[in-house]
């Protein structure tokens, strides 16, 4: 997976199983498409996908409704306090959720208090889910 989470999981579960490197021939990468928003590979018949919630259990035919209530919980505190939720799934089979944290530049409040007292009201475009583009905004001022 060739996004920045994407390399991330890699290396956190490279040094958590370390085992023998796959090759490049055995496995067929599935990028990041903004279409899908889903990325992952397909191994040795196993299918391995992480997206966006919605994105995901669309992937595997389930509703939001269905989330096991600890999982919804999860994703709803990870998308409150400014990141963004993503699900993993291997074989159809919904595995957990990994907390996508946008980190808010430093000084950006400050350079938005200067911009204000100028007379120029700031606004953020986002296609982020409501809950963490509020979050977002609120930690960026």
């Amino acid at each position: 997976d060739d996004t920045a989470e994407g390399k991330s999981i890699v290396e956190f579960l490279r040094n958590l199983h370390p085992m023998n490197e796959p090759t490049l021939s055995s496995v067929t990468a599935v990028p990041f498409s903004a279409d899908t928003r889903l990325s992952g590979v397909d191994y040795q018949g196993h299918v391995y996908r992480k997206g966006a919630v919605d994105s995901l259990l669309a992937f595997i035919d389930m509703q939001r409704s269905e989330l096991p209530p600890v999982l919804a919980r999860e994703v709803e505190k990870i998308a409150k306090t400014g990141g963004t939720p993503l699900l993993v799934c291997a074989n159809g089979r919904l595995l957990g959720a990994i907390h996508l944290k946008d980190v808010v530049k430093p000084g950006i409040r400050e350079r938005f208090e200067e911009l204000r007292k100028l007379g120029i009201r700031t606004v953020m475009v986002t296609g982020d889910n409501p809950l963490t583009a509020a979050a977002i905004a609120a930690e960026a001022g």
